[in-house]
């Protein structure tokens, strides 16, 4: 009965986490199209990142905000906080593929090869056949660094 109530429970926040974030699509529309249709694409980026701390307030284990946060926080320059929140949804899912590949990515532009380099194999083992693997295998053996 624990078992099924604890899936119940995560079927429930996933489900609930799912619903804040079409809810806060529908209001993103509303708002471009009705009360601020030039808002600028860093309005936008400000707007999303605060939809993502509220899902991540909401449910502090919505994995997929804190992914969705880390994009929009390296997207606004906002190097540390992007990094915190893709390690973050890495601790809440540690099979989470698209956390490594961003962290992998990230830590690459910072010059971290060595713990980018970790990140990278741990995404290939986790989605071998992902339209991004050729890239992590092009980064594992050096070419992106060699310029091609």
């Amino acid at each position: 009965a624990l078992v099924a109530a604890g899936g119940l429970a995560a079927a429930l926040s996933t489900a609930a986490g799912l619903l804040l974030v079409i809810s806060a699509s529908v209001s993103h529309d509303l708002i471009k199209k009705m009360f601020k249709p030039d808002i600028s694409e860093r309005g936008e980026l400000v707007a999303a990142r605060e939809r993502f701390y509220s899902a991540i307030e909401s449910d502090p284990d919505f994995v997929e905000a804190r992914m969705g946060l880390g994009c929009v926080l390296q997207e606004t320059s906002q190097i540390d906080l992007a990094l915190a929140a893709f390690r973050g949804a890495i601790d809440l899912h540690e099979d989470y593929s698209e956390a490594h590949y961003h962290l992998a990515s990230l830590l690459d532009e910072l010059g971290e090869e060595n713990e980018a380099e970790e990140h990278w194999r741990r995404f290939l083992e986790l989605a071998p056949e992902s339209p991004w693997a050729q890239e992590a295998r092009d980064r594992l053996s050096g070419s992106f660094l060699d310029g091609n």
